[in-house]
């Protein structure tokens, strides 16, 4: 039995590639910040905190961005109708 390979159009692959630029840039960074966070506590560098809190909002606020690119991908290739995806949503 052959198996058929097919090819994913362009307008979802670019879509697929800003899901994960999405995010490594906003999650990753996010989640940085957070974690370096408890150290500045510590040494009571208020400046630092300041810092990472702001930077801690910006990348909260970004990130759904990679919620809504996974959906609408997801809602393109018609995989709603997957057990893991509609056991993750």
């Amino acid at each position: 039995m052959r198996s058929k390979i097919t090819s994913c159009p362009l307008p979802t692959t670019s879509q697929a590639w800003l899901h994960v630029v999405a995010a490594i840039f906003t999650i990753g960074p996010g989640t940085a910040a957070i974690m370096s966070t408890s150290r500045y506590i510590r040494k009571r560098n208020t400046v630092a905190v300041g810092y990472l809190y702001r930077i801690t909002r910006i990348y909260v606020l970004a990130s759904p961005l990679t919620l809504i690119l996974g959906l609408i991908i997801t809602q393109l290739l018609h995989l709603f109708s997957k057990p893991w995806i509609s056991t993750v949503c």
